[in-house]
């Protein structure tokens, strides 16, 4: 195995290849580590010697040993041994397998329910029975066509469940061949309107990162035919989005103004929005990503990227505001997040609520009609002592963070990034609604503000005033 990494990579740290060489080393694997004096992210300047590299080793088809581990099926696969299903969808899959004699294979796993062996003729007899050893229980079994498939006593399939190739998480989706599906069926014009700028947020992104444009429909567009062709991100539930609601009943999802019901559990919200993953009714081997609100507002608040949202199958979101400095982290604050278990069920031990007194607790955001917002639940604050704050702060790393008021209102702008308002929990402490990031305004031996804290998640970078 071979690993390249340059010392002055900006965008991956080369203190993640000096961390895996070590315990790829340390698991016995023969590993040549390739640090380059001044390599940028991509840009090695090694790319012949490490051909020649290559061009001397031939990769071992069968070896008598192999070993996974892998946070996805999809990637727990290794020569030989395929790992189809698991049962934790939060902890790795390991898998130890080793030809230990004649058509003798000891098996070792983790995490694992189901998986297949397809040893080569060179390391056991395709003509003579197999005696494998998973975890210690002694299974006597034939190879059909090179292969044997095993399953563990408890694993339970259901008609749908989880594969290699459908598996979740949210972020999965975009990984198959997928298309953006706008609502616009909605009696509300809000609903319609919010649809639209959900949808073009996402092309927006994507189009910024990839450099291409997505596959884009309005939902009276799209054809039976790409309904089932491609992977389908639909904004809007059954009421704003005609191909969601062509879908719907063989969906687990139900809503009201009140609750989402998903998968069969009850959850309690209002002006919230709910985004899952689930297989294309249509087509096993494509998803259907649904974002629905139960009202205008509720869809105001999806937020593609929000708090590593998309590691999950599921979530439903309000205006809560979380702030982990006061005791409010978002796990807290959320109504609920979780994935799937195998069977495409919720299992309690993979769901994560909100804490209801906490979230009871917490200033929320109201969305006003000209998609503006406030926040809800403040202390009252004179707006006059926003002037004390006024002025550009530079951080040590060389960012200058800008303080500005706008009437009642205390601006702050980094930078690259468009000003936001600040809102105040204390005389001195300002916070983000749309991001658990909090400022602290810090005043010098004169009385005069003179620095600057930022506190987002356990960084505190401070900012000491310049202008």
């Amino acid at each position: 195995m071979c690993v390249a990494h340059g010392d002055a990579d900006g965008a991956v740290d080369v203190n993640n290849s000096r961390y895996a060489v070590k315990m790829l080393q340390r698991w016995g694997y023969n590993i040549r580590y390739w640090e380059v004096p001044g390599g940028t992210h991509g840009r090695l300047g090694i790319e012949d010697d490490l051909m020649q590299w290559f061009l001397l080793h031939k990769r071992d088809a069968n070896p008598k040993h192999v070993r996974i581990r892998s946070a996805e099926l999809k990637s727990a696969a290794a020569h030989w041994v395929s790992v189809l299903q698991r049962k934790n969808p939060y902890a790795f899959i390991h898998a130890d397998v080793e030809v230990i004699g004649p058509n003798k294979i000891k098996l070792e796993t983790e995490n694992v329910l189901e998986l297949t062996l397809s040893p080569g003729n060179d390391i056991v007899d395709h003509q003579q029975p197999l005696l494998i050893f998973w975890n210690g229980k002694e299974i006597k079994t034939k190879l059909n066509e090179g292969r044997v498939t095993l399953k563990s006593e408890e694993y339970s399939p259901s008609k749908l469940h989880k594969r290699p190739e459908i598996e979740g998480p949210l972020a999965d989706v975009t990984n198959t061949p997928f298309a953006v599906v706008i609502g616009t069926i909605s009696t509300d014009s809000l609903m319609r309107k919010l649809c639209e700028m959900k949808a073009r947020d996402f092309i927006n992104n994507w189009k910024d990162w990839q450099k291409c444009e997505p596959r884009v429909f309005k939902d009276i567009e799209l054809s039976d035919i790409d309904m089932a062709k491609y992977s389908l991100i639909l904004y809007g539930g059954a009421d704003a989005n005609l191909v969601t609601q062509k879908l719907i009943d063989k969906i687990p999802l139900k809503m009201t103004s009140e609750k989402f019901i998903l998968a069969g559990q009850e959850f309690k919200a209002k002006d919230a929005v709910v985004n899952m993953i689930y297989p294309n009714p249509l087509n096993p081997d494509r998803y259907v990503s649904i974002i629905a609100a139960n009202s205008p507002t509720g869809m105001y608040f999806f937020n593609q990227n929000q708090n590593n949202t998309e590691r999950y199958d599921f979530y439903i979101a309000d205006g809560c505001i979380p702030n982990r400095r006061l005791g409010r982290p978002h796990e807290k604050v959320q109504v609920a997040a979780g994935i799937f278990d195998y069977n495409w069920q919720i299992d309690p031990k993979f769901l994560e609520k909100g804490d209801p007194e906490i979230r009871a607790q917490c200033p929320y955001r109201k969305v006003l009609s000209d998609l503006s917002t406030s926040v809800v639940g403040l202390p009252e604050i004179d707006p006059e002592l926003f002037d004390n704050y006024v002025g550009e702060y530079q951080a040590e790393a060389g960012f200058v963070v800008k303080i500005m008021r706008e009437g009642d209102k205390l601006m702050g702008q980094g930078p690259d990034n468009p000003p936001v308002q600040l809102f105040p929990y204390a005389e001195t402490e300002y916070f983000l609604d749309v991001t658990d990031l909090q400022i602290t305004f810090i005043k010098g031996e004169s009385g005069e503000v003179d620095e600057l804290i930022i506190h987002q998640g356990n960084q505190h970078i401070s900012a000491k005033r310049i202008k």
